[in-house]
């Protein structure tokens, strides 16, 4: 081997052992909250996430025709979230990415939930 190519090796060696991760087993099983809402009317969902870093508090509004919103945390224990509706529904879009779906089954990785006008309420969601 020239000495070039050793150097190369050892290089590549060096970044391969630098990028490897070590998993702490004691360390809590988490997912990530990825929350749609979406729809017309007035709409708000705030939550209370626990993660790995601390607790978060996002929320999400929705105002007028055609509204959209999202709440992302990482690394989620767990989360609380409550929600009211205006005078029109709105709906609410889980993506799969490690809690569990607190309005039934994930179907192809989303679990949704429309909810009704005028309605309040609260959903927990936990790491599968």
């Amino acid at each position: 081997m020239k000495p070039t190519q050793f150097g190369l090796c050892v290089v590549a060696a060096f970044a391969v052992s630098a990028c490897a991760t070590t998993v702490d087993p004691n360390a809590p099983a988490t997912g990530d909250l990825l929350l749609r809402g979406s729809g017309a009317g007035n709409w708000m969902v705030e939550c209370t996430a626990q993660t790995t870093h601390g607790e978060s508090s996002p929320s999400m509004d929705g105002i007028g025709s055609g509204n959209t919103g999202i709440i992302a945390v990482d690394d989620v224990t767990s989360a609380s979230c409550t929600y009211a509706a205006g005078n029109r529904p709105f709906t609410l879009t889980l993506e799969d990415e490690g809690l569990s779906c607190p309005f039934g089954d994930f179907n192809d990785g989303l679990c949704r939930e429309q909810i009704a006008a005028g309605s309040e309420g609260s959903f927990d969601f936990s790491v599968e």
